[in-house]
């Protein structure tokens, strides 16, 4: 089977715009609006990408977005429709600031939305997005609670020591939610552990269960991800942008993924990121 051709593959990660809302203290694209850029990628790379995986059986969820906020790309739902077509077990996962309201309907496209809400109160959503919309996020994510047959909705706070003081406010205000994760995943792969008691993203969880362990003696959170940019450079990871592996307008998934797992993890960029368990 195809699927014996893309080992550790499970998660495709594809960068189709690069359009965002704000300006988050943690994003290298769009921390400061003034060098942010806004690109497209074609729709008959997606189609090309995709098609591609329609007999790899291990890919279990596909993320149409990277950088950018699914809810400003106006293709969404063709390219929803292109990765059901030829990804149809893969689960379609949207990470969203749910800030855009009026563009909310398009959520319901997705099996699983995460959504980056980050704070619990106003001073401290603007510290960390750069813009005051935390009655937004709360309107939205309202909203689809109260739609039929919603997408699964996970929360992802951005906790650190700067807002632990948040915490109880935080559980009051979304207790109702069975989980939620930490953004903040490098902190806690470092054996960093605040008071919180916070779920582990669930790539940590698969690590310490020793999941990958035969990859190597350093385990990476991304190690089952494919990132592919906007351009389609299928490069390491958002730690690693400038590692790429191969161009997809040239040549075929298959060889760009064999390269990158023959690459390894022991690269410069790997061996200072924070983003290991050990």
């Amino acid at each position: 089977m195809m699927g014996l051709a893309f080992p550790c593959l499970e998660i495709l990660q594809l960068e189709t715009s690069t359009a965002c809302n704000m300006n988050c203290h943690y994003c290298d694209y769009h921390h400061d609006s003034c060098v942010a850029y806004n690109y497209q990628m074609p729709l008959p790379l997606v189609e090309k990408i995709v098609s591609q995986l329609e007999e790899c059986e291990t890919v279990r969820r596909v993320q149409p977005w990277l950088a950018g906020e699914p809810l400003l790309e106006p293709r969404m739902p063709e390219i929803v429709e292109i990765v059901r077509k030829y990804c149809r077990d893969a689960e379609i996962v949207f990470f969203t600031n749910a800030t855009v309201y009026e563009k909310r309907d398009m959520l319901m496209l997705a099996d699983q939305v995460e959504v980056t809400v980050s704070a619990a109160t106003p001073e401290t959503y603007m510290r960390v997005h750069g813009k005051p919309y935390l009655d937004r996020v709360v309107k939205t994510v309202e909203w689809l609670e109260a739609q039929p047959n919603h997408p699964e909705i996970h929360l992802r706070i951005v906790l650190t020591e700067r807002n632990l003081h948040e915490l109880e406010a935080w559980r009051r205000q979304w207790s109702r939610f069975e989980r939620f994760e930490n953004v903040a995943t490098g902190l806690l792969a470092n054996k960093w552990r605040p008071a919180a008691g916070l779920e582990l993203n669930s790539e940590v969880k698969q690590v310490r269960e020793g999941r990958f362990s035969q990859q190597g003696r350093a385990p990476c959170l991304f190690w089952n991800l494919a990132a592919v940019n906007v351009f389609g450079d299928l490069y390491q990871c958002c730690s690693a942008v400038n590692n790429i592996h191969g161009n997809l307008n040239r040549m075929s998934f298959e060889e760009a993924w064999r390269r990158r797992v023959a690459s390894g993890r022991n690269t410069e960029t790997c061996r200072v990121c924070p983003v290991r368990v050990y």
